[in-house]
């Protein structure tokens, strides 16, 4: 329904029309009427109407003093006219105004119904093309969007050039005329539904790009919220990229629930060198991992890591390996602790850090006994850590756990404790291709017959087979985590024969080495 409002100062026509006409069988509903264009006017700015029918002579206000005022101020209400003959000389007024339409008084109802008839058609016709455009306007925008988000993926992952990045800009309705600019990348830590994830990234770095001038939006890879800032000087571009980058961190934090961290690409001139700022911008992100700071300039972060790095190498993870072997606790809380406080310390970038988290990570699964595996805590893959406090938050967990299984341990009875003191010693040793069952009774000091069937018993695995299981669950992580060829995993877990490892490994998993890695990949 198309809301109406009526202006007419006599009180007996506009009782009449407004009681005697049924507005709703022409797609209207009377949302107001009033005695007076002065009254109209007061009340217009709530009402909103979509149609004003006014006559001309009134008190106050007369009826071209309201069409002028709605031409001026609410140029897409529809405004009818009621006047009388005499009154012509104002309906030619009113042409000049724009007006919709005239009804002459006095009114005849079935004329002014057909008027109502043509007002809701020419409303439905204006809608349907305001729809009509609307749709198209999205519909360029959405196709804009993608050709920008195209474009900055290509600048950030390749190096094209010039020519190439002011074509791809036109295509995707750019201007790229500043002098200087400067990329600014944003990583939210939160996460989002992934079906709505990039949209809602791009209306949170577009509300902040509106509000800086030379300043575009996109969202890369469908994860990072870009700005591409532009300027006449790296003064002002620096500073437009610093205020940016608070702001898309706000917003992004915002919609997350979660901080972001922006990282700020150095100035650039000319669209050759986009390249260089974007990857910048985007290699800053990852000191994130172990600064929790919302602005990261990449040359600056460089300069602060290389600092505290190159002095000494990386710290070892043997300490704590011992203290979670002794059982200590307390030490083993310390040794985690001291180990993170050093990453943090050094400043490091996360591909500095992720060698040492994988061998970390893989040093505690490795202590993880076969029948405690599916009680074990669920690591995410390193490469999906965010934060330097994730990865040590979970590895703290694992860590945890294995106390746990170790002084439960400690209170079993002496086939339990032989069983896990057995598995144990496989676990360090399934890689020495001479380690045998007799080597391991020697280490055990327990009979054959005694180990054996406390060791089916608690594993439903001979020696043997449980040996096997260990060495080929190494094998599927070596092959998933390394470059390692075939033969060289083999030797690594205990297999003199590669021939006869590749068989092993087919027998046991359903699929030979090679097609093993390549589903895994």
């Amino acid at each position: 329904m198309y809301k109406l409002m009526l202006v007419e100062d006599e009180a007996i026509v506009r009782e009449s029309m407004i009681h005697n006409i049924d507005w709703e069988r022409y797609g209207f509903t009377m949302a107001c009427a009033c005695e007076n264009g002065r009254e109209a006017l007061e009340r217009i700015g709530s009402v909103l109407p979509d149609v004003v029918v006014t006559d001309i002579c009134m008190p106050f206000v007369d009826g071209l003093e309201l069409a002028r005022h709605l031409q001026e101020h609410y140029p897409s209400i529809f405004v009818v006219i009621l006047t009388g003959f005499s009154e012509f000389s104002y309906a030619q007024q009113a042409i000049k105004l724009r007006v919709h339409d005239f009804i002459l008084k006095p009114v005849v109802p079935r004329e002014f119904c057909a008027i109502l008839e043509k007002l809701s058609a020419d409303l439905d016709s204006r809608n349907s093309q305001r729809s009509s455009l609307r749709s198209l306007q999205s519909r360029a925008y959405q196709a804009e969007t993608i050709l920008r988000s195209a474009l900055f993926r290509t600048i950030l992952r390749t190096q094209p050039t010039a020519d190439q990045v002011r074509r791809s800009a036109e295509e995707a309705g750019l201007q790229l005329s500043c002098a200087v600019y400067g990329a600014v990348f944003c990583q939210p830590q939160g996460r989002l539904e992934a079906a709505t994830q990039s949209q809602h990234l791009q209306d949170a770095a577009q509300s902040v790009a509106t509000r800086f001038p030379h300043c575009t939006a996109a969202v890369v890879e469908d994860v990072y919220p870009v700005l591409l800032v532009g300027g006449r000087t790296d003064e002002e571009v620096t500073s437009r990229c610093r205020d940016a980058a608070t702001m898309l961190s706000d917003a992004v934090a915002r919609l997350t629930g979660a901080p972001a961290a922006t990282g700020i690409g150095s100035c650039c001139t000319g669209p050759g060198s986009l390249h260089r700022t974007f990857r910048e911008a985007h290699h800053a992100l990852g000191y994130a991992f172990t600064q929790p700071q919302r602005l990261l300039v990449d040359h600056l972060c460089r300069a602060a890591e290389r600092s505290v790095t190159e002095a000494d190498p990386l710290p070892s993870t043997q300490p704590l390996r011992q203290a979670l072997a002794d059982g200590n606790g307390d030490e083993v809380e310390r040794r985690m602790q001291a180990l993170f406080d050093e990453l943090r310390h050094r400043k490091l970038h996360r591909d500095g850090c992720l060698p040492l988290l994988e061998r970390l990570r893989f040093a505690l699964t490795d202590l993880i006994p076969a029948d405690g595996v599916s009680a074990a805590p669920l690591l995410s893959p390193t490469d999906q850590w965010l934060t330097l406090d994730q990865a040590q938050q979970e590895l703290s967990q694992l860590a945890a756990f294995l106390l746990r299984l170790a002084r439960t341990s400690e209170d079993d009875d002496p086939a339990r404790l032989c069983v896990e003191r057995a598995m144990g010693l496989i676990q360090q040793n399934y890689h020495d291709s001479a380690f045998s069952l007799t080597e391991l009774l020697s280490l055990l000091n327990v009979s054959k017959s005694y180990f054996s069937s406390a060791f089916k018993a608690r594993t439903g695995q001979t020696f043997t087979e449980y040996l096997t299981a260990v060495r080929m669950e190494k094998a599927k992580l070596l092959l998933t985590t390394s470059n390692l060829r075939t033969q060289e995993i083999a030797d690594r877990i205990g297999f003199t024969d590669p021939h006869y490892f590749s068989v092993a490994f087919k027998r046991t998993v359903g699929k030979t080495p090679r097609e093993y890695r390549e589903e895994g990949r």
